[in-house]
């Protein structure tokens, strides 16, 4: 068993600089931060720009954890644990403000732009916390792909990317719809729609207003699945793209689930030299969740996300992001076509069920109807038909004897 690291040795490690983990939503970024969270001289806070964080109580957090809802995440303690010295009464985390998670994703100034005033007292506050306790500062979240270069401007310190196939990711918003939590979809909407002051996430909201309407609060209504993969895909090469020209170190979470120890072990020691936090990611395991449907329409899928993404291309810094976009995008599609050679008999049986099933509601409704039109007709030509009511039951004589009711009981079941 190892032994633990002692106070000495942690207070050595008292004002580091902070270390940045910057993900998507479905990345493998829970686990990820359980890992970090579990070295002693860490303080890992995880999802630090999350809308709750405004309005958390001292009564939440039991209940916010993995089994709390579908997640798929490992067991671990509840989420937001290394914030609750920082609660302030009913106002939740000290300086924190709603509008951090998805409306200042992206800088005013766009990813080139700067944290705004409260978002930087905001940080200082945490990373200041974990010097106080004499911990090293670990803030994770899946809302800094728009700032990762306005937070490594501002406080320094180590930036790490986690990497995901972009397919399985939106497999995985895909499947969370399906089991009746759109909450991950919408943020790709949502984020598009707040931040347009971005040059391009703003030419993304006029083309989904040019083509799906100008009210983004019906377009997870309208847009067809199809499309809302394209225009995830767009926005994500574009966000990953941003994020990779100021990372420190890139994770590829695939990578490590497939079970490659050369890479993962590498990656361990990467992690400790550069952060001095320790990381056992031996137990990564790659998944491959069914979405809500299939891609319907390939060819006119992937033409849509070539021209979100060959726009984006315009917007990435140097060759070298172009090139990690590039090979994002090649990923996906190489996914897609082993996803779709292994899964077509699956959704052949899927999809002959659903019309199976849509024809038998349909020869139901039409049934239906016509048996409301023929009690029409019949009320109109004064032959309404009436209720019939069943007879009330007798009520049975009570048996004189005991000879008597073995008789009634025999008469009854012959």
């Amino acid at each position: 068993m190892p032994k633990q690291r002692g106070s000495a040795q942690i207070r050595e490690k008292a004002g580091a600089a902070p270390v940045f983990v910057h993900s998507s939503f479905r990345t493998g970024s829970t686990w990820f931060w359980s890992k970090l969270r579990a070295d002693p001289t860490a303080l890992a806070y995880g999802e630090f720009f999350h809308e709750q964080l405004a309005t958390l109580k001292l009564a939440d957090f039991d209940s916010l954890h993995p089994g709390s809802w579908e997640s798929g995440h490992s067991a671990t303690a509840p989420y937001f644990m290394e914030f609750l010295p920082l609660i302030r009464g009913a106002s939740g985390v000290a300086l924190y403000q709603a509008s951090m998670a998805l409306e200042s994703f992206v800088p005013r100034g766009g990813s080139g732009g700067a944290l705004s005033k409260a978002e930087k007292a905001y940080v200082a506050g945490l990373i200041a916390f974990a010097h106080r306790a004499e911990r090293i500062p670990v803030l994770t979240c899946t809302r800094t792909l728009g700032r990762a270069g306005s937070l490594k401007r501002g406080f320094g310190g180590t930036h790490i990317l986690l990497k995901r196939n972009l397919l399985h990711q939106w497999h995985s918003y895909a499947k969370q719809r399906r089991i009746g939590n759109p909450y991950f979809v919408r943020t790709v909407l949502t984020t598009i729609d707040r931040n347009a002051h971005d040059p391009f996430i703003g030419w993304m909201r006029g083309t989904l207003a040019a083509r799906y309407g100008a009210h983004a609060n019906l377009w997870l209504r309208d847009i067809g699945e199809d499309d809302l993969f394209a225009i995830f895909l767009g926005l994500h090469v574009y966000l990953m793209m941003q994020a990779f020209t100021v990372a420190d170190l890139v994770v590829d979470i695939n990578r490590l689930g497939r079970g490659d120890r050369l890479y993962r072990r590498r990656l361990e020691g990467t992690i400790a030299a550069a952060t001095h936090v320790k990381v056992d990611l031996s137990d990564a395991r790659e998944t491959i969740e069914f979405p809500l449907q299939p891609i319907e329409d390939l060819a006119r899928t992937q033409a849509l996300t070539e021209a979100f993404v060959a726009r984006a291309m315009m917007h990435a810094e140097d060759a070298q992001a172009r090139r990690f976009g590039a090979t994002l995008l090649a990923e996906t599609w190489g996914a897609q076509e082993v996803f779709a050679r292994h899964t077509s008999a699956l959704y052949r049986l899927y999809q002959d069920k659903v019309v199976r099933v849509a024809e038998e509601n349909a020869a139901l409704k039409a049934r239906a109807a016509e048996q409301k039109r023929e009690i029409e007709a019949l009320r109109l030509a004064g032959d309404e038909p009436k209720t019939v009511r069943k007879p009330a039951a007798k009520r049975a004589r009570k048996p004189t004897n005991p000879s008597s009711r073995r008789i009634g009981i025999q008469s009854r079941s012959d």
